[in-house]
């Protein structure tokens, strides 16, 4: 795992999208999977400035506070792409209007994700504390998705202060200014 810890969310979203860009380019064939959510939206808006077959190449994914990953909730987890009902709470997070609840989402499972050649999640603020420390301190648990990624062998953990848990976390890594 490499952890990327800026000192802002704008610079967070920035190196994110400067991952992408450059996937990208390198790799015009690249198969991208991508996040919906608040926490990818500056990541697409700094994309906008610049511009199947055998897996997925890169996947970009933001972490919930309570550590789901692309709607793999806390609980036992599913290997492959399945259908989730939200739980009522993270659908009001979404700000989803009340008349389309329950919602549903279609997710990759873990094992999908697992294959991806790089994945990059982005954490930013301080509701996603707790997951970060989970994914990066705690044991491996389905009660925390993210924790289950960590042993992926190209996982890129990009954050800002507020969601690396201030300086403790930061202390013991190297961060880039910006």
């Amino acid at each position: 795992m490499n952890l990327l810890i800026h000192s802002a969310a704008h610079a967070a979203a920035r190196s994110v999208a400067a991952v992408i860009a450059l996937a990208a380019s390198d790799e015009p064939g690249l198969v991208l999977g991508l996040p919906t959510g608040r926490t990818p939206i500056p990541v697409y808006e700094e994309l906008s400035r610049f511009d199947t077959q055998g897996g997925l190449d890169l996947v970009f994914l933001g972490v919930g506070a309570d550590g789901h990953v692309a709607y793999n909730l806390p609980g036992p987890p599913q290997a492959t792409t399945h259908q989730v009902l939200l739980p009522p709470d993270l659908a009001e997070s979404l700000e989803v209007p009340e008349d389309w609840r329950p919602l549903r989402a279609l997710t990759m499972g873990l094992e999908t994700l697992l294959s991806a050649r790089h994945l990059v999640m982005l954490a930013v603020g301080e509701a996603k504390a707790k997951a970060v420390r989970a994914l990066v301190e705690g044991p491996e648990t389905p009660e925390w998705p993210c924790s289950l990624l960590r042993g992926h062998d190209r996982l890129d953990v990009v954050l800002d202060l507020a969601a690396a848990g201030g300086e403790r976390l930061a202390s013991r890594h190297i961060m880039p200014r910006g």
